[in-house]
Parts: structure tokens; C-alpha cells; sequence
């Protein structure tokens, strides 16, 4: 199971990272919208252990307290 440090620490650690805290002239991300994405994810992981893939993509993060956007999703059981 993730947990909200795990999660943080895998955001921090995407080679994007930078661009979350408003690289020149964009807006920085909502982190913590994303932190509860993956938070939210390993736990339908772990009720459904049917899950075998789970393709998030592309995921729009918005401004800070707008939350994330999943704009097409797979999932193979």
C-alpha cells in the first residue's frame, strides 16, 4: 500500500517534476491532487486484486486546489 509520504516521493521524483512547481512562466500544479490520485489507485488495487494494469494517460494536473483531470483510462483485470 502507498502511503502519502510514498506518494509524494514518487511525484518528487519524475523526471517533470520541476514543471508541477511552475517552471518559467507556466503555473505550478495541484501536488496534492495528484498525491491523492496514486493514493486512491493503490487502494482500488488492493480491494481489487483482480487489477493487473491499470493506464492513466494523459492526466492533466490543474492549478493548486483545481485537482487532476484522467483524460482516458484502461484498466485490464
Amino acid at each position: 500500500p502507498l502511503t502519502d509520504v510514498g506518494a509524494a516521493e514518487m511525484i518528487a521524483s519524475l523526471r517533470g517534476a520541476v514543471l508541477l512547481d511552475g517552471y518559467r512562466d507556466a503555473a505550478p500544479g495541484d501536488r496534492d491532487a495528484l498525491a491523492a490520485l496514486l493514493l486512491r489507485l493503490s487502494a482500488l488495487v488492493e480491494v481489487a486484486p483482480e487489477i493487473r494494469e491499470i493506464e492513466l494517460e494523459p492526466i492533466s494536473v490543474l492549478a493548486p486546489g483545481q485537482g487532476v483531470m484522467v483524460l482516458g483510462a484502461r484498466i485490464r483485470v
